[in-house]
């Protein structure tokens, strides 16, 4: 089994591997993701569908294991949306505690409706224990992102941005905080393996 996503009290997410142990920021309020193949981020348990984050980029941060990995997919867990709207996932890297530059990108996908969406993105490698964020953007109104259900995670969103290719930098936080969203990156393989 691969363990992937445990967010310490201090809000912000780790790894950890199973013949490691546990480890948290603080105060044991963290969540652990067991599953193959291995993800990074949250895909459990949902909690209630934010109603803000459409046109705005959102976003939830993750932490590498020691060993780095690579990643080939990225997935949003979608409240009801409408039928025919567009998302876009994107991997950044991070800079004190919000998404910095744009590592990789999906491309605009249109979507049926709410529940899962997982986008390819190109082979991206991850250095070990970094802190990388997954930044999600849509082009309705209702196509909004489910929040982890135990209050979980960390995230950052921006004020209203057009609908289109992730920038390059991230323009700006208007917030940040827990929980986070069900986002997470799906493990291609291990860096050199």
């Amino acid at each position: 089994m691969n363990v992937v996503g445990q967010t310490g009290g201090s809000g912000f997410p780790i790894a950890d591997w199973p013949d490691q142990g546990t480890y948290g920021g603080g105060g044991g309020d963290g969540f652990l993701v067991i599953l193959t193949p291995a993800l990074f981020g949250a895909d459990a348990p949902q909690g209630s569908a934010d109603t803000h984050t459409a046109n705005r980029l959102t976003g939830s941060s993750f932490r590498a294991p020691v060993n780095g990995a690579v990643v080939n997919a990225l997935s949003a867990d979608l409240g009801p949306a409408s039928s025919g709207d567009q998302i876009a996932l994107a991997l950044y890297s991070d800079l004190a505690g919000t998404p910095n530059t744009l590592l990789a990108s999906s491309a605009l996908t249109t979507v049926s409706g709410g529940g899962w969406h997982t986008l390819a993105i190109p082979p991206t490698i991850l250095a070990g224990n970094t802190t990388y964020w997954i930044v999600y953007n849509a082009s309705g109104s209702n196509d909004n992102l489910y929040y982890i259900g135990n209050g979980g995670g960390y995230a950052a969103y921006t004020g209203a941005v057009s609908f289109g290719a992730m920038p390059t930098t991230w323009p700006g936080s208007a917030g940040y905080g827990a929980p986070g969203y069900l986002l997470y990156a799906t493990i291609a393989g291990i860096p050199g393996s």
